[in-house]
């Protein structure tokens, strides 16, 4: 899969243009402040419907202007696909393909799309919430199918808190009446809870071999091995993978049944896939503690890349990957390593200040472009 040509208009300061890209590197080259972060977020808006930066979807839309759209032509298989994202005069967000609008589970999947920012960091120095979305990312980019399982999995956690802190307050009838409605609770979460532990048990058992391979090549002298483990309620990864769908639904209500004192005096869901850890190590210590920055960037490159390899695996393709503020994430070791790593396996894109850069190693296909003062020069390439 690459993005062969990108539409922008009215979209943060970029002018309004069509950029052609190559099918493998891409080189956006540009002082900072100028824009070439905005046409990088602008592909992976294309791709998820969101922006890798923490923003209000109003600063998507130019100043002075009321809506932005973009408009990027896909090739997979050999067919071309035309997709859409639009910020409206209301603010609403819109996407399809062609010029019709679809619904973010039909869409997702149209052009998938891999980032590594610095803001990404998160991921390793965040909560459990940053790791447990990166894993979903994850299986949502294989199994579009799956976001539809985590969206009602959640709705029905918030309806079950709702409903213990309602039960706290004497608006829900009598003890019986409250077993039988918790019980109809837990009934759903578990269905919808052990599927997501099966998904993100073999997710993450397929994604730490990659890690570990990936992470020594791109660091051939990073001797402490990196590893990634899943906790849950009912156990690691390991006791889940392979694991029948039946088993772990029985063990997840089993844990549930055992809570429900606790959560009814808590008032708040205390078991299932909501509270799992995804456990970064890095010789064996946690590498949201105990890691330095270079180690965090490190590992955190080596599990997206694998991301990619799974996606390989499952859909046939790679996915487009950006890289943002290239220069300044990488020592030029990591960067020769990254770049060798990438070259004729997927398109991908890299923003650099430097006008010239070591790369270290040279691409069949490749292509530069100069961003100053929101305009785009494609500079040529080969």
């Amino acid at each position: 899969m690459t993005l062969e040509s990108l539409l922008l208009f009215n979209f943060r300061n970029l002018a309004n243009s069509t950029v052609r890209f190559s099918d493998g590197l891409n080189i956006i080259q540009g002082e900072n402040g100028q824009g070439k972060t905005n046409l990088m977020e602008a592909i992976y808006l294309l791709g998820t419907t969101k922006s890798f930066r923490r923003c209000r979807t109003a600063e998507l839309v130019a100043e002075g202007e009321s809506a932005c759209s973009l408009t990027g032509r896909v090739l997979r298989d050999g067919r071309a696909d035309d997709l859409f994202f639009r910020v409206g005069e209301d603010g609403g967000k819109a996407f399809g393909r062609g010029d019709t609008p679809e619904d973010l589970y039909d869409y997702i999947g149209a052009i998938d799309t891999l980032a590594f920012t610095g803001e990404h960091l998160s991921i390793v120095r965040g909560g459990p919430e940053e790791r447990r979305k990166f894993v979903d990312r994850g299986i949502v980019g294989i199994k579009p199918g799956y976001l539809k399982v985590l969206m009602e999995y959640r709705r029905a956690i918030r309806q079950k808190n709702r409903f213990l802190t309602d039960s706290a307050r004497g608006l829900t009838g009598n003890g019986g009446r409250f077993l039988i409605e918790l019980e109809a609770w837990n009934e759903r979460i578990v269905d919808l809870g052990s599927r997501i532990l099966l998904e993100r048990a073999d997710h993450v058992s397929r994604l730490r071999e990659h890690l570990r391979e990936i992470h020594s090549g791109l660091f051939a002298d990073a001797r402490p091995v990196v590893d990634m483990t899943l906790r849950t309620a009912i156990g690691d990864d390991g006791s889940i993978t392979g694991e029948e769908h039946q088993s772990v639904s029985a063990r997840l209500q089993r844990e549930l049944e055992s809570c429900a004192g606790r959560e009814q005096e808590r008032c708040i869901s205390l078991i299932g896939p909501h509270r799992d850890e995804i456990e970064f190590r890095y010789g064996g210590r946690l590498l949201r503690q105990y890691g330095s920055s270079g180690q965090q960037r490190g590992y955190l490159l080596a599990a997206k890349l694998g991301r990619a390899e799974i996606h390989r695996a499952r859909t046939g393709g790679y996915p487009v990957f950006l890289f943002d503020d290239f220069e300044s994430e990488l020592d030029r070791r990591g960067r020769v390593g990254f770049l060798q790593y990438c070259r004729d396996r997927l398109q991908l894109f890299i923003a650099v200040s430097a006008e010239e850069l070591d790369m270290g190693t040279q691409w069949r296909r490749q292509k530069r472009f100069r961003v100053q003062g929101g305009q785009i020069s494609d500079l040529g390439g080969h």
